[in-house]
């Protein structure tokens, strides 16, 4: 006789897919979105400390970012903390709207957040799926 909460398992690969598609459906949004964005070296000038927000109270530095296009300065701020600040005067590929140019981020950062969804999403399909077998076919051989 099965237990109902064995069912539970079934969850975890549902929920994987779920993260998996937003996050593949949010990296091809902001991939159109900078389909038109130019590339272009900037230089970090500081860091901006807070935290991550959420239960963690342990501090981020955003890099403080500077670029000149066409003789004018432009400053941003990173979108994704660090654990540690970036060391001033290194030199970041960043990308920027070119209708806007004051709109750029670290091009390393750009799809941190939807590759997290995708990379936690994936894990859950694998391994959900992986448990919901051995659970199912577990309960098939002792019956």
């Amino acid at each position: 006789m099965t237990s109902h909460w064995s069912y539970l398992v079934v969850l975890f690969p549902i929920v994987g897919a779920f993260l998996t598609i937003v996050g593949w459906k949010w990296r091809r949004h902001l991939t159109a979105k900078a389909r038109d964005y130019r590339r272009a070296t900037g230089i970090v000038v500081g860091s901006s400390k807070g935290t991550s927000g959420g239960f963690d109270p342990a501090p981020v530095y955003r890099p403080i970012f500077e670029y000149s296009l066409d003789g004018r300065r432009f400053s941003a701020i990173g979108d994704v903390g660090y654990g540690r600040a970036k060391e001033e005067g290194t030199k970041v590929a960043i990308v920027y709207d070119p209708e806007n140019p004051s709109v750029a981020f670290i091009s390393e950062d750009y799809y941190f957040a939807p590759n997290i969804f995708l990379a936690i999403g994936t894990m859950f399909v694998l391994m959900g799926s992986w448990f919901t077998y051995l659970v199912f076919a577990g309960q098939m051989t002792s019956d």
